[in-house]
């Protein structure tokens, strides 16, 4: 690269070449931050549904990838696979979709929804699940996905 640890430009006749990572720190650095610690909480119960700078590191800060992510999310089949497995008592068909659930509130730092999905994954595989589980789910999906749309609204 032509950018020496400091940032500066080893080729000064040269048109400087800027790592993504050196941008980004450089921005926040200067307080022109594109993008802001925001976490999405609700106001009632203080609960954290989303980190949504936990979720753009986890993109590389493409905030392109992370609506799109959050876009595809609000469509996926995974929860009503989940909540189908669960009335029916279908304990294989419940740990897939609570695991392809925990994976994607993962990756898009979903944090209310993640901790849902693993104590719900561990309850599957004790088959010990609570009889309010759909509906603690489907709470849970709801309130997300509500605060999925604030942050869409802000970065879409």
């Amino acid at each position: 690269m032509g950018i020496d640890d400091q940032g500066e430009n080893r080729y000064p006749n040269n048109r400087a070449i800027i790592s993504g990572k050196y941008l980004l720190y450089s921005i926040r650095l200067w307080g022109n931050s594109i993008v802001t610690n925001m976490s999405i909480e609700n106001s009632e119960d203080g609960i954290v549904y989303i980190n949504v700078e936990e979720g753009l590191e986890r993109m590389m800060h493409n905030k392109d990838l992370y609506v799109k992510l959050l876009k595809k999310l609000k469509t996926d089949s995974h929860f009503k696979d989940l909540t189908a497995a669960l009335t029916a008592q279908d304990y294989e068909k419940a740990q897939t979709a609570a695991h392809a659930v925990k994976g994607m509130a993962a990756n898009l730092s979903l944090t209310e929804l993640l901790a849902h999905t693993l104590r719900l994954e561990a309850q599957i595989k004790n088959r010990a699940i609570p009889a309010n589980a759909v509906e603690s789910m489907d709470r849970c999906l709801e309130q997300t996905l509500i605060h999925i749309d604030t942050v869409l609204v802000r970065y879409g």
